[in-house]
């Protein structure tokens, strides 16, 4: 796959994920507005959280980073018909596997709230709603899995758009349930609960024609067994991976755990947590995950035929494309936090406080927003060679670095602390991985990537500056809410991202100008 051809995908994948994040913070608005930080919002979240964690460990990290390099062998080696004999034999396995961790999610739904949020025990009645509401959602994880599943086959197709439009289904069963059932309801967060597991089977349902078709000429003559020969090799891949890629999740519920001891971080601090991570995931998902899902069977691809140079060339592309994305959105989220968070979530039952506590968490996890989306490219590159052994390793040194800090910082700091040490452990996570990537396939272009910091740098700097002043000219304008909310956000943006775009021009950025001419093409189309 062409450079060019691969940031296409990724444009693809990056539009259907768009889709699906703009319904996702009118979910987020319309429950933010309905339920602030309060209690319903911290059962609600803490236990969405759950199946949530078990839906992300098995989705866009390891279950693709273990499927598609195997998919890839037999594709390339066996033909498509064998291919498919392996991908429905999975499945099946798949399938008995969910269908435990579902019951066993039911069944000892009170036992794991407990565990998962022991802090809501001291408010009467919030741990055993927070139970309710898990039994009601875990089996969204079963139709989710199986989603999973065929969104790694697609993608093992080069099909990216349906798999990553996919997650809008969820979101708009959510949005329904806010503006329709919820308030009708004498538990409002149960509507939103029975929601979550409509929108799991949504999501299977949408990718269910893309994948027929594609297989319609192999399933009358498959001839699929418990004990197909991938299956071994998938789960050897597939149990690292889990554990590695799933460390960030962990620090997250490590987080909740945390921040559910409210007489320490503060009341509200789980929902105002989830609101900053979830604005720090857009540009996560919108680029960094979306870029790593095209590159990962391109580079499996590569590495399953010796180029380890074209495999190099690949990572070098994608990282100098990352960074050049995301250091300069880093500068809007730490300039702008309060304005953003006051736009998007400060409306109804979503005060001043809950705006103050949210923007502090997103000002924490913004400095951490690099490691987090390099580490999606890092851990790809490893997968692709089928190592899934060192991204584990580095994993649990960043887990084990995160609650070291989670503990330290979590008094002076309150949420932000937690916030914080998740940036931080992500951020040693990044250096020994990049170490490690360069020992495992050989010398990677530094000078490349050297060579892009010192262009972007100096225009990331200029966006910080211009856009400080330009806040603090228009900071006291009067008006309607709305506008002034609007003014206040969008004028310092535009003025800092012109000012970035002027620098990098003059600086030859040439990572800009791919993605503008990238833009440019989509317009045409």
């Amino acid at each position: 796959m062409e450079l060019t051809s691969l940031t296409r995908s990724a444009g693809k994948v990056g539009i259907a994920t768009i889709i699906s994040r703009v319904f996702g913070y009118i979910r987020d608005i319309l429950l933010a507005s309905l339920f602030g930080t309060s209690m319903f919002a911290d059962v609600f979240f803490v236990a969405f959280r759950i199946p949530n964690t078990l839906r992300r460990l098995l989705g866009e990290n390891a279950f693709n980073a273990s499927f598609i390099p195997v998919m890839g062998d037999y594709l390339k080696k066996k033909g498509e018909k064998e291919a498919w004999n392996m991908a429905v034999s999975i499945g099946m396995i798949f399938l008995c596997i969910l269908l435990f961790i579902t019951v066993i999610g039911v069944v000892f739904a009170p036992f794991i709230m407990k565990i998962a949020a022991h802090g809501f025990i001291q408010t009467p009645g919030k741990i055993e709603l927070a139970a309710k509401l898990l039994r009601i959602m875990f089996p969204y994880i079963l139709f989710i899995g199986m989603a999973i599943l065929m969104m790694s086959i697609l993608n093992s197709f080069r099909i990216f758009f349906i798999p990553a439009l996919a997650p809008s289904i969820l979101n708009i069963c959510m949005i329904t349930s806010l503006i329709f059932f919820c308030y009708r309801m004498k538990e409002p967060v149960v509507g939103l609960a029975i929601a979550v597991l409509i929108g799991g089977i949504g999501q299977l349902g949408i990718q269910l024609p893309s994948l027929v078709k594609r297989g319609r000429g192999f399933f009358k003559d498959l001839k699929p067994k418990f004990n197909h020969p991938a299956a071994k090799t998938i789960g050897k891949l597939l149990v690292p991976v889990i554990l590695g890629s799933g460390v960030y999740h962990i620090n997250i519920l490590v987080d909740t755990f945390l921040a559910s001891f409210s007489h320490i971080v503060g009341e509200g601090a789980v929902s105002a947590l989830y609101y900053a991570n979830r604005l720090i995931q857009l540009p996560q998902a919108v680029f960094a995950i979306a870029l790593g899902t095209v590159i990962l069977p391109a580079m499996a691809g590569f590495a399953s035929e010796n180029n380890i140079d074209k495999l190099k060339e690949t990572f070098t592309f994608s990282i100098k494309m990352i960074i050049s994305i995301t250091i300069p959105l880093s500068v809007l989220f730490i300039v702008l936090r309060f304005q953003i968070i006051q736009l998007l979530f400060g409306w109804g039952n979503f005060q001043f406080y809950s705006i103050k506590a949210t923007s502090f968490g997103l000002l924490c996890y913004s400095f951490g927003l690099v490691a987090y989306s390099a580490n999606q490219i890092i851990t790809r590159a490893f997968y692709s060679v089928k190592d899934t052994k060192t991204p584990l390793k580095i994993a649990c040194l960043s887990m084990g670095i995160n609650i070291i800090l989670n503990l330290v910082l979590m008094r002076p700091l309150k949420l932000g602390g937690l916030a914080l040490a998740t940036s931080i452990s992500a951020a040693c996570s990044m250096v020994a991985l990049f170490i490690l990537l360069d020992r495992k396939i050989g010398r990677i272009d530094w000078h490349g990537i050297r060579d892009t910091l010192s262009r972007l740098l100096p225009g990331s700097a200029v966006m910080a500056i211009t856009c400080w002043f330009t806040l603090k000219w228009i900071i006291c304008i009067e008006g309607n809410l709305l506008t002034v909310r609007l003014i206040q956000l969008f004028v310092p943006a535009f003025v800092g991202t012109i000012s970035f775009l002027i620098i990098s021009y003059f600086l030859k950025l040439k990572e800009l100008r791919h993605v503008l001419g990238l833009m440019v093409r989509f317009r045409q189309r």
